[in-house]
């Protein structure tokens, strides 16, 4: 009797301790919501499906992370240098197992897996110090999986460490963004392909343009060099970083601010160039000059300062919280503003000078106005993808790349035309200065001398040739033009030589020079022609005189 009352106390101790321990593992393991995964979108996971351990490093056992006590925030912003683990349930709906798990440009990983499946562990990766490529994983994109219609809870391990200063303390470095595997394959796949087409573009314009400079001159020095900087500030963002291993020192430091200020330089002085500003609006061109100083001044700065990172904000985040403003004294959106403002400028005398009637400034117009076709281009994909998603945002960034490149063919296209310009004004001016010499060259001395124009004249040119040659003059002029006001005197001569000159080129000669009042003719055809002309001059001077008695 005793022996069975004992048995059954037992029992029941034995079922209110079992019942405790999983009411207490399913509060540990079930107490959050799960996020519901089904859409076949790429989504975010929000902040509130999230719970934080602070004070554990990527080597602590799975144990201690499934019995630990976790926080509905992020309490100690120090936590995102020192490391902290994230947890959250992912209720997979959709018809696929395979889920792609996207991490916000983390450089180091650590993730465990639990579900019906058992417990999954991957593999600590840290950036440059691991492959980028692994086995279920590309950089800190994780191909997970999920079983339909089940939990699957994540334990995520996040460190940044030097802290990258772009991010914010929600949302931030632990922002996630879940879907199709094949989808988070993909946009990690174009993205590093859109990257490598842009800096292929940008080479091949900017040697271009290079090989042009180097037989033409002219502007496409800084076409060519603009093309060379904005390839070279590709190559070295985070993202080609994570992929080709370059140091955080280039990709995270304020040596990306240095990489933005050169290109903004080099645009702004493309820009003055191509507007011409110092010789049609010098005012306006002080301004450009002051922001290329500026855009100078900036990059030294923190180059410089680059050279000391990581500096105290970068370890130290509890006397420098995260801002989500990035490194450096001034930050990028402060650099940005100038070359907003000047590009604005830019368009609006393109189009003044259009009005005027430059035919190149309508290339340099559109070339100003083809990277403002991303909004547009987003709008669509607005519409065509339902809202803001990493579709849009992936279209519109590669559509915006490329414009940025078309806009320097434009620009090339308002040199050439700059230069056609200035070729047809010189041959306008050539043709007006050979039909001024036309005045003074006979046509019919260029043919004896074989010559097509007096531009092919040589000094010491000359043929040997039969000709007549016909001298006259005016008998006492000089008494006659004593007798005679300047302005009497030039009326005469030129009256009387407009008589002569006529007569001299219908008979088949042509007046070699004038010498005062005197004409010297030259007849290659026929000494008759000479005769012929001494007769009809004395006629036309025996009428000319009748005419002025």
């Amino acid at each position: 009797m005793g022996t069975n009352l004992k048995f059954s106390l037992f029992k029941k101790y034995l079922f209110l301790i079992l019942t405790l321990m999983f009411f207490v593992s399913s509060k540990n393991t079930f107490a959050q919501e799960p996020f519901l995964l089904d859409t076949a979108m790429l989504e975010t996971i929000p902040p509130n499906h999230l719970t934080f351990l602070e004070g554990l490093d990527h080597d602590v056992p799975f144990e201690v992370l499934e019995n630990a006590e976790w926080t509905e925030k992020l309490v100690n912003a120090q936590s995102m240098v020192d490391g902290y683990w994230v947890k959250f349930i992912v209720r997979n709906n959709l018809k696929s197992n395979i889920i792609g798990l996207n991490h916000n440009w983390n450089l180091e990983k650590k993730l465990y897996v639990k579900n019906s499946l058992g417990l999954k562990e991957f593999p600590y990766w840290k950036h440059r110090k691991n492959d980028f490529w692994g086995e279920g994983r590309i950089g800190a994109q994780y191909r997970i999986i999920m079983p339909k219609n089940e939990d699957t809870i994540i334990y995520d391990f996040f460190r940044s460490k030097p802290f990258d200063r772009y991010m914010a303390k929600v949302n931030g470095l632990d922002r996630m963004t879940i879907g199709l595997w094949e989808d988070v394959r993909m946009r990690e796949l174009f993205r590093f392909a859109s990257n490598i087409g842009f800096m292929s573009v940008a080479l091949f314009f900017g040697l271009y343009y290079f090989f042009i400079y180097l037989v033409s001159k002219g502007d496409y020095i800084w076409l060519s060099l603009t093309l060379f900087q904005a390839a070279a500030l590709t190559f070295f963002t985070q993202s080609n970083a994570m992929y080709i291993g370059i140091t955080r020192w280039i990709a995270g430091s304020e040596m990306v601010l240095v990489f933005n200020s050169v290109l903004f330089l080099l645009l702004l002085q493309l820009f003055r160039k191509m507007l011409q500003l110092k010789d049609r609006y010098p005012r306006i061109d002080k301004l450009y000059l002051i922001g290329i100083v500026l855009y100078v001044f900036v990059a030294f700065l923190n180059f410089f300062t680059s050279l000391n990172w990581p500096h105290e904000e970068q370890l130290n985040l509890i006397k420098y919280p995260p801002d989500h403003l990035g490194p450096g004294i001034i930050k990028l959106h402060f650099i940005v503003i100038p070359i907003a403002v000047l590009l604005i400028l830019s368009i609006l005398i393109s189009i003044i000078s259009w009005r005027k009637g430059d035919s190149s400034a309508g290339y340099l117009c559109l070339s100003y106005l083809l990277p403002f076709l991303a909004l547009p281009i987003g709008l669509i994909c607005f519409m065509i993808f339902g809202g803001f998603n990493w579709k849009l945002m992936l279209i519109t960034s590669t559509a915006a790349g490329f414009l940025f490149l078309s806009m320097f063919v434009t620009f090339g296209f308002s040199i050439a035309q700059r230069i056609n310009d200035l070729k047809k004004f010189a041959l306008e001016q050539q043709m007006r200065l050979t039909e001024a010499y036309q005045r003074f060259v006979p046509k019919q001395l260029l043919t004896n001398l074989n010559k097509e124009s007096i531009l092919d004249v040589n000094l010491g040119d000359q043929v040997q040739k039969e000709m007549s040659i016909l001298f006259s003059d005016i008998r006492s002029f000089t008494t006659l033009s004593e007798s005679m006001s300047p302005e009497e005197n030039f009326k005469f001569v030129n009256t009387y030589l407009s008589k002569m000159g006529p007569i001299v080129r219908d008979n088949h000669g042509y007046i070699d020079k004038y010498i005062g009042d005197s004409i010297m003719a030259l007849f290659d055809r026929s000494p008759e022609d000479a005769v012929e002309t001494s007769v009809k001059m004395l006629d036309a001077l025996r009428e000319y005189n009748e005419e002025r008695i």
